[in-house]
């Protein structure tokens, strides 16, 4: 992106994006900490669902509100730009779950 014709207002759209969904969807690994994320039903907790769909809204709003655009310097994403902020998204979460088996040796072994 640097050094390139790309939009310094998309930039900072996906940079924005990226790490408020990134962020936001972290709740559902650490809901989940002692176990992995398909090991128990995500979507059994009525209010934090309910509290992940507002924050998700409150999240997208600022791309496509035209107030929230001109107060946080956002713009309108495109298809691609999407796509790299999901795939990232989902590697983030891969990583996670990937980590923690390694982290629950490294906590039993400082318990014992």
């Amino acid at each position: 992106m640097i050094g390139s014709n790309y939009d310094y207002e998309a930039a900072r759209t996906v940079i924005f994006i990226g790490v408020a969904l990134t962020s936001l969807l972290f709740i559902f690994p650490a809901k989940t900490i002692d176990t992995g994320i398909f090991k128990e039903p995500l979507f059994n907790n009525k209010v934090l669902n309910f509290t992940f769909l507002i924050s998700l809204l409150l999240v997208i709003a600022p791309v496509y509100n035209p107030f929230l655009q001109n107060l946080l310097g956002t713009v309108e994403l495109n298809v691609a730009e999407w796509f790299v902020i999901i795939v990232l998204c989902i590697f983030n979460l891969a990583a996670v779950e990937i980590f923690k088996p390694f982290l629950h040796k490294i906590r039993d072994r400082s318990n014992s």
